[in-house]
């Protein structure tokens, strides 16, 4: 079956009409804000009224079921760490914010699609269908998320709603409060923790296992040179952990091993008292500030 034979660019009975500008080449459309985009794509009004989701999920006794074993639903937080659309939640702030989720009474209930990459100790994996995730969505004590499409289904009715974003620029267009979805939704800006240059040689540098070692000087210079430009301006108080203090260390030595090893011996001591970073982004998110 070819779906492309049966695409058109206005809606047509019986024909599949692709509602977004990419497959309609209208990119030119892509600009300012995602309910601006789709007002221009369908000819409508500014002051068009958006339907809200009506007739949602109840919660059935075989999800039930599977919580009963868990914890009241009040005190189940459901965390979608993944997005299909965009980055995932960094690993380092993913587990900060488990950790302060349960010093907080609460347990995790974990919707992944790749189960071995986004684990915590203490958290539950739960294959939720999409009816079984929304009810949990709506009854249980809170949502965490990266943004996607789930965010708009439940945006409406879910009593305390966190979404990440990978950028401003993300947030800017797709924000909930923007398409009139929530005003009350906690819309958080993630810190490029897994981006920056000096974290990926910390990454690089703690693989175990013999021939990683082998291999360290080597691929330490791909790392280095392929993301060479990825040096973007962090949070000031990230810039103090440990992980990023000893990536930069290694970045300087392996440039000019003479001068660099020279002042990575010199200033190891100092480097290995800096904080954790996930003792950083714990106390960021105990100041609500991620």
């Amino acid at each position: 079956m070819n779906l492309a034979n049966d695409m058109v660019k206005i809606p047509t009975l019986g024909k599949l009409y692709p509602a977004h500008p990419i497959p309609l080449q209208k990119i030119e459309i892509i600009k300012e804000n995602i309910l601006k985009m789709y007002l221009t794509l369908f000819n409508l009004s500014s002051n068009t009224i958006l339907a809200k989701p009506i007739n949602m999920p109840k919660i059935n006794k075989n999800l039930i079921s599977k919580l009963h074993s868990i914890a009241p639903l009040e005190k189940i937080i459901l965390f979608l760490p993944e997005a299909r659309s965009m980055a995932s939640m960094p690993l380092a702030i993913f587990r900060a914010k488990c950790a302060k989720l349960q010093e907080s009474g609460y347990s995790i209930v974990l919707n992944l699609t790749r189960e071995n990459h986004f684990l915590f100790n203490g958290s539950y994996v739960l294959p939720l269908t999409l009816s079984e995730a929304i009810a949990l969505a709506l009854s249980c004590g809170g949502v965490v998320s990266m943004r996607s499409g789930f965010c708009d289904i439940i945006a409406r009715d879910c009593k305390n709603l966190e979404i990440y974003y990978p950028n401003k620029e993300i947030l800017d267009f797709y924000s909930l409060k923007v398409l009139g979805l929530s005003e009350s939704a906690r819309e958080i800006i993630l810190p490029n923790v897994e981006s920056h240059l000096f974290f990926k040689v910390y990454q690089r540098v703690q693989k175990r296992g013999f021939s990683s070692r082998i291999r360290l000087p080597f691929s330490l210079y791909r790392v280095i040179k392929k993301n060479k430009h990825l040096k973007e301006l962090l949070d000031l108080r990230l810039m103090e952990s440990y992980e990023y203090k000893l990536g930069e260390a290694i970045t300087k030595m392996y440039k000019n091993f003479f001068k660099g090893g020279f002042m990575f011996l010199k200033n190891y001591s100092k480097i290995k008292q800096a904080p954790k970073i996930e003792t950083i982004l714990k106390d960021l998110i105990d100041k609500n500030i991620l």
